[in-house]
């Protein structure tokens, strides 16, 4: 099986580390990847050191963060994207790729050129786009998510929530919902998570790590601190990132002045290796106002650090209340800053919490379970084509398929 993926962004991201991990879990089934990104992006290195096959390509996403005119969106782009999808389909046609999987609903191109090609498309949906990035749709996200499907054989969303979001626009029959891996790097976990004394006195340490963009709620987060040490409570608080426009990261900085939280507010600049934060902090926050999934919920939990998250999106997929972690409504900083307190007063807690939380995240979101999952799904994506092609209705078992075409497992 040959399988080219559409990429729309190359950059140091959760949507690019879950690709990389994606192809990673295929490879080792037999699967031949090949990958096509935005030109302008980084250098794909992770693609080159494990000799996967890429190129790049000039195209233009259907959302983006500042909306177009009216005119330009429904009489000039759409005949922008055909025209990208036909160079893109003549590029990636010597590939002879089985399936095509394009790894955002943010970009048409992957689609249109399956379509011209006749060869099968998923569209793998890791991102709300308007409620999570703010992003702005040339035909508005329901309609665009909407046209992705009946372009697509398959619709992969990453959490229940999102699925559920765009339930509507997607027949029960297309959508899936395959959860991400998440791979930490070996020297890391092999570290093990400080233990602290049960009656120690120090700073409760809490991180936040994510880019610093809007919706990420980094506000929430420095309110519950304020309002910790309003009460006396000893806390303090790493924010681990990066990226995103200089006016919010100043924003965040005059507001963490005004509530007079310098001393216990920290701000790092963006990391590829977030790993040390995870391990050196007794809880991780997830403040997130509609994550999708929340790859650093699990990077965390991994690592052994208990995670208290907003109560939106996907995390509280990820999150069981009181077993792992805890909820919190996202904008209340005051609920947030109570279960901060819960687990800064009582040590023995937060231990057992990590501990079930590394047992979790260990156990669930691996590379095994995820290339075995989306594995599946490709092979039933080819099969169903295949069976049309010979007249065979959907849904119907094709006794004429051999055990061949599990020979990639």
């Amino acid at each position: 099986m040959r399988v080219c993926f559409v990429s729309h962004i190359w950059a140091h991201g959760g949507a690019q580390l879950s690709l990389i991990e994606l192809i990673d879990a295929l490879t080792a089934r037999g699967v031949e990847c090949r990958v096509v990104v935005p030109a302008g992006s980084e250098a794909p290195s992770a693609l080159a050191a494990r000799a996967i096959p890429y190129l790049t390509l000039e195209y233009w996403p259907w959302a983006r963060a500042t909306p177009l005119p009216r005119w330009e969106r429904f009489l000039k782009k759409p005949f922008v994207h055909l025209r990208r999808a036909v160079t893109l389909a003549r590029l990636i046609r010597p590939w002879r790729c089985d399936v095509i999987v394009t790894n955002t609903i943010t970009v048409c191109e992957g689609a249109l050129a399956a379509r011209l090609l006749r060869v099968p498309h998923v569209t793998h949906a890791r991102e709300f786009g308007d409620l999570d990035h703010g992003l702005h749709f040339e035909w508005g996200p329901r309609l665009s998510v909407r046209v992705l499907s009946m372009l697509s054989t398959r619709v992969v969303f990453n959490s229940a929530a999102l699925a559920a979001y765009y339930g509507r626009q997607v027949s029960a029959e297309r959508a899936r919902v395959i959860y991400n891996a998440v791979s930490i790097p070996p020297a890391a976990l092999a570290q093990h998570k400080p233990e602290r004394p049960l009656d120690r006195g120090s700073a409760f340490s809490c991180v936040l790590v994510g880019w610093l963009i809007w919706g990420k709620g980094h506000e929430d987060a420095i309110r519950a601190i304020a309002a910790l040490v309003r009460r006396g409570v000893p806390v303090r608080l790493k924010i681990v990132g990066g990226g995103g426009p200089p006016t919010y990261a100043q924003s965040l900085r005059e507001l963490i002045a005004a509530l007079g939280v310098a001393a216990q507010v920290e701000m790092v600049e963006h990391t590829s290796d977030p790993w040390s934060f995870f391990r050196e902090a007794e809880v991780a926050l997830m403040c997130s106002r509609m994550e999708a999934f929340g790859r650093v919920t699990i990077e965390a939990m991994k690592l052994g650090t208990p995670v208290i998250g907003a109560r939106s999106g996907g995390t509280p997929e990820l999150i069981r209340d009181g077993f792992n972690g805890f909820l919190y409504t996202p904008g209340d900083a005051g609920e947030l800053a109570d279960k901060i307190e819960l687990l800064a007063r009582d040590p023995h807690r937060t231990r057992e919490m990590g501990k079930h939380a590394s047992q979790f995240a260990q156990d669930m979101f691996t590379l095994d379970r995820h290339g075995r999952e989306f594995l599946d799904l490709l092979e039933e994506v080819i099969a169903e084509r295949s069976g049309r092609s010979r007249g065979i209705q959907p849904g119907t078992r094709d006794k004429s398929r051999s055990s061949s075409s599990r020979t990639t497992r």
